[in-house]
């Protein structure tokens, strides 16, 4: 697959979570995963090989005019050939995708949560060239444990406790990842749709099913978890 036409592709890079579950002090993507680059920063070193144009989502109450956040990615954006937009994100995952959209012009794009730096390119390159045939694909790796469905009901002491109901077939459950790749204009229709019909995905794959497309899954071969907790940087 050829990478010298960047033009062809922007990235989003989703970076406004609050991060509550992983510090107090600051959202996980603004943690040093290596020394002196941070969560973010890896990601958005992986995301430029392949695009034209970086969208970073910041979380809603940073200001954009911050010097410091902003030297820090132009700097990066600098050192990667990419151009770079900075929005603020809404309150949800949805909401900072849109605030996105209307900075792309390029014939497709995808999505990358910042909190997945150990995104392998091997991985990206094969998704787009997925995406470029099918128009809609994403990363994902086959369950391999044992998956139970369970159901609350309370004890004598008013305690909610869980139970099994039933173990599910995993033969045909995947868990979904990012990035998620996507001709723009059919995902800007599919966006539309959500709005009118006020559906909330909870990642952008979601969007397009609700719109009735068929989205390709392309197995991610390599390490790619997301970070959540502190413990996940070690």
């Amino acid at each position: 697959m050829d990478f010298n036409h960047k033009e062809k592709y922007t990235g989003i890079l989703l970076a406004a979570g609050s991060g509550k579950r992983f510090s107090r002090d600051k959202p996980k993507q603004f943690w040093e995963i290596e020394t002196g680059i941070t969560v973010l920063e890896k990601s958005f070193n992986v995301i430029a090989q392949v695009v034209k144009k970086i969208i970073v989502a910041l979380p809603k109450e940073t200001d954009l005019k911050d010097l410091k956040i902003k030297k820090q990615l132009n700097d990066l954006a600098e050192q990667n050939k990419v151009s770079l937009v900075l929005v603020s994100g809404g309150s949800t995952r949805q909401e900072s995708v849109l605030n996105c959209l209307e900075y792309i012009d390029s014939d497709f794009l995808l999505i990358h949560d910042s909190a997945r730096p150990f995104l392998s390119i091997e991985d990206v390159k094969n998704l787009l060239e997925r995406a470029l045939c099918c128009k809609a694909a994403i990363l994902a790796k086959p369950l391999t444990s044992t998956i139970k469905l369970c159901k609350r009901s309370s004890n004598l002491q008013e305690k909610t406790v869980k139970t099994i109901e039933r173990t599910i077939d995993r033969s045909t459950l995947w868990s979904a990842e990012t990035p998620q790749a996507f001709e723009t204009n059919l995902f800007k229709k599919a966006v539309e749709h959500a709005k009118k019909n006020n559906f909330e995905g909870t990642d952008d794959s979601s969007i397009m099913e609700n719109y009735g497309y068929s989205v390709e899954i392309v197995e991610s071969k390599f390490k790619n978890e997301k970070i959540t907790f502190q413990r996940d940087l070690n």
